[in-house]
This record gives C-alpha cells, sequence and structure tokens, in this order.
C-alpha cells in the first residue's frame, strides 16, 4: 500500500499537462501512487496520460467519457489504495516536497487532514492544529485555508464516509470538506504554500457568471449551515455567504457577466443581511453605498457611459 494516492482529474489540458505531471514524477516522498482520470478528454490529454504511465509504474490511466470533475475525482478515490488521498489538477503544478511534508505533518500530529497553503493565496508562515469546529471556521474565513481540494491531504478512511456531490458543479469542495472535518477529530495546517495555481483564462475562478450551478453550490452550504449547530461556525458561514452575494451584486453593477435575476437575488440578501457590511474590506463598504442607493448607481452608470438594467 502506497503511502499517498494523488488524483489528477484531466479534462483537456495538453498545454499544461506534462509540467503537472512532471511536478509529481519529481515528489521527494517517493512511495506514492498518482490516478490520472481522463475525463473524456478531446484534445491530446489522453494519450499524454497513457504516454506518461508507460514510463512510470506508479501512474496509472483512468479513461472516462466526460462527467464533470467531481465524478473524475470519486472515480480517482474509489481506485486509491493510499493510506492518504490527495489531489492535483492537471493545469497546476507542485513543489518537490508538497506531500513529502503533508504526510509528516499528518503522521507527526496524529491528524486525518493534512493542509498547506496555495501560493496565489497565502502571505504567512505557521502550524495551527485544529477540531473540526475550528477547521470549518477556518475554511470559511478569508484569511483561512479556504475550501480547495488542491491543497489537502486526506486520511483515506473519511471517503468510506462522503465523496463528492456530481449534481454540484460549484463549491463541491467546500461542500465535500464541510462533511470531512465533521467526521475527522484533528486537522493541522502547514501555512507555507507548496501548491501553485495556474490562473488562465480557462480556469473555473476567472468564470464570474451568476449561474444555477453556483446558486446551487450555495443552496448546499446553506443546507450543511441549517443543521450546524455549532454558532461560530454559523456566524462564519454567514459572514462568506453574505461577501458572495455582495461580490455577486458588486459584478452586476461594474458590469460583469450576472444576471438582473443574480443580481436581484443578491440585492435582497445583501438589504437582509447588511448588518454584516461592519466586517468587510473599506472597497466592500463603498461598493455597499453604492448597491444601495440607486441614484449613485445611476451616477455611476452615468460616469461609466453605460447601463446595466435595474433593479
Amino acid at each position: 500500500m502506497p503511502l499517498v494516492s494523488i488524483v489528477v482529474p484531466v479534462y483537456n489540458a495538453e498545454k499544461y499537462l506534462m509540467k503537472c505531471l512532471e511536478s509529481i514524477k519529481n515528489q521527494t516522498l517517493k512511495d506514492f501512487e498518482c490516478i490520472l482520470v481522463d475525463d473524456g478528454s478531446t484534445d491530446t490529454s489522453g494519450f499524454i496520460c497513457d504516454s506518461f504511465a508507460s514510463g512510470d509504474d506508479r501512474f496509472s490511466v483512468i479513461h472516462l467519457v466526460n462527467g464533470g470533475v467531481s465524478r473524475a475525482r470519486n472515480e480517482g478515490i474509489k481506485k486509491a489504495r493510499g493510506e492518504y488521498i490527495g489531489f492535483v489538477d492537471s493545469d497546476d503544478w507542485i513543489d518537490s516536497d508538497m506531500f513529502e511534508t503533508l504526510y509528516r505533518d499528518a503522521k507527526n500530529s496524529n491528524a486525518e487532514i493534512s493542509i498547506c497553503n496555495i501560493y496565489e493565496d497565502n502571505v504567512k508562515n505557521g502550524f495551527t492544529e485544529m477540531n473540526p469546529v475550528q477547521a470549518k471556521i477556518c475554511m470559511f474565513s478569508n484569511d483561512g485555508f479556504q475550501g480547495y481540494s488542491v491543497n489537502k491531504l486526506v486520511k483515506r478512511e473519511l471517503f468510506d464516509f462522503f465523496l463528492y456531490d456530481e449534481r454540484l458543479k460549484c463549491y463541491e469542495d467546500l461542500v465535500l470538506f464541510f462533511q470531512l472535518f465533521s467526521k475527522c477529530t484533528k486537522v493541522i495546517w502547514d501555512a507555507r504554500p507548496f501548491y501553485h495555481y495556474f490562473r488562465h483564462e480557462g480556469s473555473l475562478s476567472t468564470n464570474y457568471i451568476f449561474d444555477s450551478s453556483k446558486q446551487a453550490g450555495i443552496n448546499r452550504l446553506k443546507q450543511l449551515m441549517d443543521d450546524e449547530t455549532d454558532s461560530m461556525v454559523i456566524e462564519a458561514m454567514g459572514k462568506f455567504f453574505f461577501c458572495y452575494y455582495l461580490e455577486t451584486a458588486i459584478d452586476y453593477v461594474s458590469h460583469r457577466n450576472v444576471s438582473a435575476e443574480g443580481y436581484n437575488l443578491s440585492y435582497g440578501y445583501v438589504v437582509a443581511n447588511k448588518e454584516q457590511i461592519k466586517e468587510c474590506s473599506l472597497r466592500q463598504k463603498v461598493w455597499m453605498k453604492v448597491i444601495l442607493h440607486d441614484w449613485i448607481k445611476r451616477i455611476y452608470w452615468f460616469l461609466k457611459g453605460t447601463r446595466n438594467g435595474s433593479k
């Protein structure tokens, strides 16, 4: 049994895939398996996966009909034999000591989940041991470790309880790890960065369109919040939802891809919870004034020379 199983969902990533695979191959932790899940790629990604695996028996390939990243990760989890399971996206790459560090942190702390930072998001160092409640709060905090899959190493047995919800296309990571944290006893967070997230035009996080898939993920998180009993977790999630709807409203007013329907929904939530603005940044407080006052909004649109519909 390998110490770590690394699951890599792959879809049309031929431009970036080799850099990703080489960074995994060069890990200082040598006792791993890497499961490449080709999710019905229509470019040469599947061929690259097969060729790479033929030269290193630690790599294996699953070819699927396209079904989305959650299904691809779930299929990789089902095949995984490692003591812990980690994830890398096929257009990113990792430092050579990432999985050695995450595994060592987990074993030294007797933790079921080990977390590092991502280069795009962090500015600090340090180790923090957390219980499930603290981990949930941290995940929804602006300066926490966020709800990504790719910066976490998870004890394989935890996936006996939960897998990715394949119905969700957005926020499926947050949903899953909220559930996984509920099943573990200890989490270790090494705030040093080891994971390189590559933001390109096709990245999901560069897509600001407000649509039903994003709202479905938010609705599932709200269901989890309804079942949560810890008041501090509920408070942290409430702040997360407020910022989500506020940023959606800001995107609409500033002409990013949000429909009037999405704006109306966001506007209603922001107005109903406007007392939470005191926890927000100065930028968000300024935008709140614009959103709440139609005359300021009209002046903004006039100065921009365009108009974006009405509330």
